[in-house]
């Protein structure tokens, strides 16, 4: 943990390294040095400080410099577990003092800032010993209450991963420090709140529940509704342990769900009952020692000023943490100035250089948001600034299209038999290869709508699909739609219970397994009249996930389908056809573009019916698709195995 303290006027050196030395002499957790035999750290106490403090002269432009390399380079915990050095430029005074968390805790920091401040003005200072506060602190609660704690913690079991900005990369210690700018309003807002709506027992309560809930929202919005967040608990509840020099930290875990129609209110309720429940048994010595992957710090340390000299104090980051630390979030104010500041360490293993530095926008929207009122949904805020919505912009909304014109099952006819010598559907399946020109997939369709119609199914006439993907299933569902029905698609490896209740709700009339089906149902007309299908006919009902409940079917019109499909062949579609794969489940609604957009543009539909991975691989390596409308996973998937022989657009 290093420091750069800046004066606002000369120090004696002589002095100063006397008064900082003095103080070392007194902290027992200071001349600690530690070897580590096999593994093994064994600590010593020795009589003298181990590294006395040092004055070194340093050119103003090569400062940075300086402190940057002082900082990378790791404490050697055998020699001496801290490093503390004057500095003198030609403009300032500076104290470098860098420390290791094996001897040093923030609140530490503070204490023995003020001890050296005391001793170079030549006040009274005492530093309590170390070891025997910290074997008192451990003598303060009942043995029995203590076991529960102990109990109740190793019953905890391991924080579950948390999902962050990209697939972790491995165990890395590197890490960017990003700052959450503290504008003058945000510090007005915040005070505000934390005297009012989030007011707690304290002051220093409020702010960590605060945070925690700003956290765990911003967390939310990131995809995880069960978190686990790392809470450092500063053990100093006697007098002596608010003034010892030494780590009287240990880290607990604040169990934070957050629920789908969660408001800031409500999550900052549900935290602060959590919050309170930890505190009630995060005793000393009772740590779980789980490994968090987020860590919340609330520094409640000042330094302020050296005694009448003005001072301010900079923590430097070392572009390092722990390697199991994937996000911290640190909230200090060591010059006591009222004004928050707001640090996040990310680590390099879960965000790429283009997502670091947005980190500090996107949590700073999530403070905004709650700050600005306390009853809004968490789950509404937007996280991105103007320019990435700009960007998005580009990607989620390239142009208008054109509506078709007429309704989708109308034109894919049309396009079937003008391109009747193309091959239009293509399967391929243990070297066997089964090809479709338009003019067969036309009468394939025709043949099946004509089936329906004389089996009396057509326009209002909900038809389940439950069929696997295959060139059949295809058929079947521009058959359906020809006849003037709306189709209800199945996925024939969901669940029972799900698959059952699309079937009752969605009310259909037949459910389709296979082709043949089709075929052999009864003939109530054997010359039916051509379906009279209008734009504001039912085309499809295609069912939601069920995430938030039961699954939901939505009624899509023929004006709709229309009006998207004509959006994607402006925005997908150039001068050449494309070949497009079927290989995402049926009920997904991102599979209704494949199964339109080649065939009412002239091109072709390869059939891919294991779907996933195998399927991906496949289209890879046949090498034929040149459009796939696929999820970001299953883009991350491609990245991996295409190559400049595959062209996808």
């Amino acid at each position: 943990m290093g420091l750069l303290t800046r004066f606002s006027e000369a120090i004696d050196p002589e002095r100063f390294l006397d008064a900082v030395d003095t103080v070392i002499s007194a902290s027992d957790a200071l001349r600690t040095r530690v070897w580590e035999i096999d593994g093994v750290p064994h600590p010593t106490v020795v009589t003298d400080p181990p590294a006395p403090c040092r004055h070194i002269e340093v050119a103003d432009h090569e400062l940075d410099s300086w402190v940057a390399q002082q900082v990378s380079v790791p404490i050697d915990v055998a020699e001496a577990a801290y490093d503390s050095v004057l500095i003198q430029t030609e403009s300032a005074w500076l104290w470098w003092m860098n420390a290791h968390h094996i001897v040093i805790d923030a609140s530490s920091s503070a204490n023995f800032f003020n001890a050296v401040a005391a001793a170079y003005h030549g006040h009274s200072w005492e530093l309590p010993n170390y070891v025997d506060t910290y074997a008192q602190l451990r003598t303060v609660h009942k043995p029995e209450r203590v076991q529960r704690a102990t109990d109740m913690w190793a019953r905890a079991g391991e924080a579950p991963p948390t999902q962050l900005y990209g697939p972790d990369s491995g165990a890395t210690s590197l890490a960017e420090r990003v700052w959450v700018a503290m504008t003058d309003e945000r510090q007005r807002a915040l005070d505000e709140g934390l005297g009012a709506e989030l007011r707690l027992l304290s002051s220093d309560l409020s702010l960590s529940a605060a945070l925690a809930t700003i956290l765990a929202a911003y967390l939310g919005r990131l995809g995880n509704d069960t978190l686990t967040i790392g809470l450092p608990i500063h053990h100093r509840t006697t007098p002596d342990a608010k003034a010892v020099v030494g780590p009287l930290v240990e880290m607990f875990p604040l169990q934070v769900e957050v629920e789908a129609d969660d408001t800031f209110r409500s999550l900052h309720k549900r935290v602060s009952r959590e919050l309170m429940s930890l505190l009630s048994s995060a005793l000393p010595g009772t740590s779980p020692r789980q490994s968090f992957d987020v860590v919340l710090n609330v520094h409640g340390a000042t330094l302020g000023d050296f005694g009448p000299i003005g001072a301010q104090t900079h923590w430097v980051h070392p572009g390092h943490i722990d390697p199991h630390h994937r996000l911290r979030v640190q909230a200090l104010d060591y010059d006591g100035s009222g004004t928050l500041e707001l640090a996040i360490d990310v680590n390099h293993a879960i965000a790429d250089e283009n997502h670091r530095a947005r980190v500090a926008g996107h949590f700073g929207a999530v403070l905004d948001a709650m700050l600005d009122d306390v009853d809004r949904p968490v789950h509404s805020v937007g996280l991105l600034g103007p320019d990435e919505a700009a960007l998005l912009s580009s990607f989620t909304n390239p142009g208008d299209g054109i509506p078709l014109d007429g309704i989708a099952p109308a034109i894919v006819g049309q396009q079937l038999r003008a391109h009747g010598d193309n091959i239009a559907l293509r399967f391929e399946a243990d070297g066997e290869v089964l090809e479709l020109d338009a003019a067969e997939v036309e009468e394939l369709i025709d043949a099946v709508a004509l089936d329906l119609r004389r089996a009396g199914i057509g326009v209002g006439d909900r038809i389940g699909i439950e069929m696997p993907i295959g060139v059949d299933t295809v058929i079947a569902i521009h058959g359906v739609c020809r006849a003037g029905a709306a189709f209800v698609p199945i996925d024939p490896t969901y669940p029972d219970a799900r698959r059952e209740h699309i079937r009752s709700d969605s009310e259909c009339v037949h459910v389709f397994t296979d082709l043949r089906q089709i075929a052999e149902l009864p003939v109530v007309a054997s010359d039916p009249m051509p379906a009279m299908v209008t734009a504001d006919d039912l085309a499809y009902v295609i069912y939601t996930s069920g995430s938030t409940g039961l699954p939901k079917g939505v009624p899509i019109s023929h004006r709709g389908l229309s009006e998207y499909l004509g959006f994607a062949r402006a925005t997908y579609v150039d001068e050449s056809p494309p070949v497009m794969p079927l290989f995402t489940s049926l009920s997904f609604d991102l599979t209704i573009t494949t199964l339109f957009l080649p065939l009412i543009t002239g091109g072709q539909m390869t059939v891919h019916p294991q779907g996933g991975l195998p399927a991906l691989r496949e289209i890879v390596d046949q090498g034929r698709a040149t459009l796939v409308k696929a999820t970001p996973s299953h883009l991350a998937l491609l990245v991996r195995m295409i190559d400049d022989q595959h062209p996808l657009r």
